[in-house]
């Protein structure tokens, strides 16, 4: 994203912006409103393009292939964790990430009673027996968990409220039908089946359960309880709910999650490279293309607007081309806020359920980051202190810029607008889009412009760097080559002026990696510096003519 700025100082743009912005000499009258016109225009297609209409074409193609893989944000992040996938059946957004997890739930199989009621072999045959000997042998009974009562091991019929059974504190049946469970690949038997999942109750109480977990059936009988028994049988069941959630959770040190949170980031990671690199591209083209038509003279030709298209979108291609090094800059700073978003997003959702408005403010607050701590520790333009604070600034206003664009998306979807068919949508769109643009432009060109930020910025570009150690060197070698050159009697901006056009010559020259684009090279730096060809035409049709001569002036 691009801002203008210039030096001076002229009447204050209280009616536009803060009463400390000012009109900088150059920009005085109409030319600021055109300026600011022009700026607020780029920005507004850039954010367009790049937040928003690269995403949505994106999420269109999903939704008529019927998957939601290459989306960027999902409801619930793009890695299935077990907080998530137990929300399905409450959650109508919800569904599984990766199609592999579904199919195992699918495949868990019907809920047998016997298998999780063994009476040989397990820790409930062994937990029974244990009782019922100790129970003989001291001639007392067991305590009710639930009640807080005695229970007995007699056969005496009648009085079910004393004979004692060993429920399942965690519902069997809801264990073989967690979908958590199955994520983490746990045996349910052998879950059920734990000592900690046991406590002794009453028959009555037990058969009235059935395989209900306690919280329901406590929401049922809510006015059949204590508050002694309710909070006995919610604390019993608590804990047991405790111990078998730390066994779920070993699915996070899992093979499976790690290869699936690395996917999503690898695959957010190339599409947050490549929407940053298709949004700058589509941009230049933008600009180009309206330049282009701009010079159109007036009146509907067809065949010059086609020229004029054409003209413009191969300028655009050749302007990103050229600006191949801001390219790279933003497709690798996008790779990694890709990646850190989506590992962020997902450790959110092991927690908690994110929306993809929340994925999208995620991963815009990592762009913005990702290119401020660029600015901050790599400095790659070589700002001063205060210039780089400056520079990291904008950027954090760029992303915050976008949050809160991506906040009136989400207002805007709560409103009977966005029920209109293909219209709703792109109201939504826009104006999420028109406030981040607007809002970016108008931070930009206030840290422009602003008196205190200005002066704040001149006091730090004084803090003793590196930076500022070899702009000071560079400023006295100015000094000394201008004295020399005066010294000497020569023009020293025409020899800065000479030197910029055999750098730039070079530059052409070494870049070049074919021998069209070394030829053009070639022409294009004898025309900066005057020198005449002295043939016409294709070079080999003028050298096979006996009758050509070479003109050298």
């Amino acid at each position: 994203m691009q801002t203008w700025s210039a030096d001076g100082k002229g009447e204050l743009m209280s009616a536009v912006f803060a009463s400390e912005i000012e009109t900088p000499r150059e920009l005085e009258g109409d030319d600021i409103f055109q300026t600011l016109l022009r700026e607020y225009e780029r920005v507004v297609v850039t954010s367009l393009v790049t937040s928003f209409g690269l995403e949505l074409l994106v999420s269109e193609a999903s939704d008529v292939t019927g998957s939601e893989r290459l989306a960027f944000d999902r409801h619930g992040g793009d890695v299935d964790t077990v907080h998530n996938v137990r929300q399905m059946g409450i959650d109508p957004k919800m569904g599984y990430k990766n199609p592999a997890n579904e199919v195992a739930y699918e495949a868990r199989g019907a809920y047998d009673p016997k298998r999780h009621h063994p009476q040989s072999g397990s820790n409930y045959a062994t937990i029974k027996h244990e009782a019922r000997e100790a129970a003989r042998d001291s001639g007392k009974g067991v305590e009710d968990a639930y009640t807080g009562g005695t229970v007995w091991f007699t056969k005496a019929k009648g009085h079910p409220e004393a004979k004692a059974e060993l429920d399942h504190v965690l519902s069997a049946k809801w264990i073989h039908d967690d979908r958590g469970r199955v994520l983490a690949g746990m045996d349910g038997t052998e879950l059920s089946d734990d000592p900690s999942n046991y406590r002794f109750t009453n028959k009555s109480l037990n058969a009235s359960m059935g395989a209900r977990d306690i919280p329901d059936w406590l929401a049922e009988h809510a006015d059949e309880v204590t508050d002694e028994q309710r909070d006995r049988m919610i604390g019993a069941y608590e804990e047991a709910r405790t111990r078998y959630d730390a066994s779920v959770a070993a699915y996070y040190t899992s093979p499976a999650f790690a290869k699936d949170l690395g996917r999503a980031a690898g695959r957010q990671s190339a599409m947050m490279a490549a929407r940053q690199v298709c949004g700058l591209v589509l941009a230049e083209v933008w600009f180009a293309v309206k330049r282009r038509l701009e010079e159109t003279r007036p009146g509907f030709d067809p065949a010059g607007l086609a020229k004029s298209l054409a003209q413009g979108t191969k300028e655009g291609f050749a302007n990103a081309k050229d600006k191949y090094r801001e390219l790279l800059s933003a497709a690798a700073d996008g790779a990694l806020a890709g990646a850190l978003a989506s590992v962020t997003n997902t450790l959110a959702n092991i927690f908690m359920t994110t929306s993809r408005s929340m994925g999208k403010v995620i991963r815009e607050s990592y762009a913005s980051l990702v290119d401020a701590a660029r600015v901050l520790i790599v400095n790659p333009d070589g700002y001063l202190f205060g210039e780089r604070l400056r520079a990291a600034a904008k950027v954090v206003a760029t992303g915050a810029s976008v949050v809160l664009g991506t906040a009136v998306m989400d207002a805007v979807a709560r409103t009977p607008i966005v029920s209109i068919p293909y219209v709703g949508e792109a109201v939504q769109s826009f104006c999420g889009a028109l406030v981040t643009g607007s809002l970016s432009c108008t931070l930009l060109l206030y840290l422009d412009r602003s008196e205190w930020a200005n002066r704040l910025v001149a006091c730090l570009n004084n803090v003793p760097t590196v930076e500022l150690r070899v702009e000071q060197m560079r400023l006295e070698v100015e000094a000394l080559t201008r004295y020399a050159a005066e010294l000497a009697a020569i023009d020293y901006d025409a020899l800065e002026r000479e030197i910029a056009a055999v750098e730039d010559a070079v530059s052409g020259i070494s870049a070049a990696s074919s021998p069209e684009e070394l030829n053009k090279a070639l022409r294009s730096a004898a025309s900066a510096i005057g020198v005449s060809i002295p043939w016409e035409g294709d070079f080999a049709d003028f050298m096979e003519d006996p009758t050509s001569r070479l003109h050298f002036s």
